[in-house]
């Protein structure tokens, strides 16, 4: 006796590979966009929801703000690298991303660095970040100052990756992808 469910598998197995080329391209799409929804709720979704650490300091500037987004440069890098015949890679090409999603120490050398301060109209003096040979020139005081070698530690702000929230949806996705495939089948 043939087994009942030969048939339905088969079909199912060859729309999948049919499929497979444009299943592969909207799991980069859900990729993005899971990545993308980590930034909006400021954590990872995985095993358990990871929240990422607040800025340590913050200015007028960033109330409100959210973490890792400034100029949504970062945000906006994330893209899709390379696709094969069965899989996907997503990826971000900024050069402080990997720090950011893996956290980790980035050590710097003693250095010695100019410092210049300027006059204001009220008669305060000022450090000043000057830009052209003009500002600088018009600088009341030159100092030289050392900077220490020193260590910033930047905390794990987990945002890319794998997780086990993405690989549910990547199979619900292609469950749907399968089933409307063989309902269109079906109803020709």
């Amino acid at each position: 006796m043939q087994n009942p469910l030969e048939v339905p598998i088969a079909q199912m197995q060859a729309a999948l590979t049919k499929l497979q080329p444009q299943i592969i391209r909207k799991m980069g799409a859900l990729a993005i966009e899971f990545t993308r929804e980590n930034f909006a709720k400021q954590g990872f979704q995985g095993d358990s929801f990871e929240v990422w650490p607040q800025r340590k300091k913050t200015s007028k500037k960033d109330t409100g703000r959210l973490v890792l987004i400034k100029t949504a440069h970062l945000l906006n890098a994330t893209r899709v690298v390379m696709y094969t015949g069965d899989s996907v890679t997503i990826g971000n090409n900024m050069p402080y991303a990997a720090i950011h999603n893996d956290g980790g120490s980035i050590p710097h050398a003693a250095r010695n660095q100019m410092l210049y301060f300027k006059v204001s109209k009220t008669g305060q003096v000022r450090f000043a970040k000057s830009k052209t040979a003009k500002q600088r020139a018009a600088a009341h005081d030159w100092y030289n100052a050392s900077i220490s070698a020193h260590i910033t530690n930047i905390p794990r702000r987990h945002f890319l990756g794998d997780s086990p929230v993405l690989r549910k949806r990547i199979q619900i996705m292609i469950l749907q992808e399968a089933y409307n495939y063989l309902t269109n089948i079906k109803s020709k």
